[in-house]
């Protein structure tokens, strides 16, 4: 590089030779910047596929909690755990089977819901109902009839069916128990509620109910809203549609403007923006065998009838549109399943097995102990098993 002065002032003037140079590095690192930039997307598209298609080779134990007493207990995931319920009190854990909190109560034949932080146990033909938040604080009331269903949103508003021979009551109450709602429905009327749910929120709710006319069966989707927006309808009913020749046995808010409801023979997507409308309907020509649902999509698992062993089932995958995301056959027998984030579990009598959410088995296996229940917990591959005389906290590896 030459100097030239002028002026007390220095200008650099650079020969052609360096020029040259120059751009030969710029050229270099261009291209070294295309390599890693392949390289990356080829790193990323092999552990797409390496996850999309992998498979468990063992289960490990990873805790065993021997003080379990009651094979009747349920579970499900909770945060980043595992709850484990039964008729004399509920347990947290995390998924590595740490225990963080543990309360006593007794309640004989529990249901339960939970949304958010809260927890509502009821006590189903009994009046005993027990609300739970993330740290274990728990509040106890008791309700005037007995509670055939219950459902929690998000800031713990309860909301419980009550029957009392003929008649039968919705009602909702605060976390101070403050009773909020009553809605009373007979089989003349309204019909028998079905299944309930309320929206996160906790200011919608939706009913299905069943009415039988002589030898005609119809099921009604009744929707309410204790907002702003059904202030100046009747009993807060602010929809409803009827279904001839179709039970629907469950509904839930998939979010905060979705509402799946499962029928026998179809199934129904609701819009529940403002006045609900319907978005979506899936016909079902075979046997429903089993339904699971998560916030953002739903299970459906169907009898094939055939004699092909490994064609016994099929199950189809849903999201909250509607489409259809998954679609694959399967054998085995089993008596849950359980729609996670990450896989789906199914488990039986002495066996248990996975599939991943595009369809394909992650994991089978065979004990020589009696499974009563099996779910995951808050983390993929940890899973929490349920046997006569202990619970084991298991990793998929």
């Amino acid at each position: 590089m030459s100097q030239k002065k002028k002026n007390k002032f220095y200008l650099y003037t650079t020969s052609n030779e360096k020029i040259q140079e120059a751009l030969v590095r710029q050229q270099k690192k261009k291209r070294f910047r295309q390599v890693m930039g392949v390289l990356i997307v080829v790193v990323l598209v092999a552990i797409f596929f390496v996850y999309r298609y992998r498979i468990y080779r063992e289960a490990t134990v990873i805790k065993n909690i021997s003080e379990i007493s009651d094979t009747t207990s349920n579970t499900f995931s909770y945060k980043k755990g595992v709850i484990s319920l039964n008729e004399d009190g509920i347990s947290y854990f995390d998924a590595n089977g740490k225990s963080i909190w543990n309360k006593s109560f007794s309640i004989k034949n529990p249901i339960f819901s939970y949304c958010g932080d809260y927890i509502a146990v009821g006590n189903k033909k009994g009046n005993e109902v027990c609300v739970l938040d993330n740290e274990g604080k728990i509040k106890e009331f008791s309700v005037s009839y007995p509670i055939t269903d219950i459902e929690v949103a998000s800031q713990g508003v309860v909301a419980v069916t009550l029957n009392n021979g003929d008649e039968n009551y919705i009602e909702m109450y605060d976390m101070s128990q403050k009773k909020l709602v009553t809605i009373k429905t007979t089989s003349e009327t309204n019909g028998y509620p079905m299944d309930i749910d309320l929206s996160e929120d906790g200011q919608n709710l939706a009913v299905s109910y069943l009415t039988i006319d002589g030898l005609k069966v119809k099921s009604r989707l009744a929707f309410y809203d204790f907002g702003e927006d059904g202030k100046e309808k009747e009993d807060r009913l602010i929809a409803g549609y009827d279904y001839m020749d179709t039970v629907i046995s469950k509904v839930k808010y998939m979010n905060h403007s979705t509402l799946c409801a499962i029928g026998d023979n179809k199934i129904l997507l609701y819009n529940t923006n403002q006045t609900p409308t319907k978005k979506k309907e899936i016909s079902v020509t075979k046997n429903i065998a089993s339904v699971s649902m998560t916030d953002s999509k739903f299970l459906i698992v169907t009898d094939q009838n055939q004699k092909n062993a490994n064609e016994k089932y099929e199950m189809k995958l849903y999201n909250t549109s509607g489409n259809e995301i998954m679609d694959s056959k399967f054998s085995g027998e089993y008596s849950r399943v359980s729609l996670g984030e990450h896989d789906i579990l199914f488990c039986g009598n002495n066996n248990y097995f996975l599939y991943s959410l595009i369809g394909n088995k992650l994991y089978e296996s065979n004990t020589d102990q009696r499974i009563y229940v099996m779910s995951q917990t808050g983390k993929q591959g940890k899973y929490l098993v349920t046997y006569n005389n202990k619970m084991q906290f298991l990793r998929m590896r």
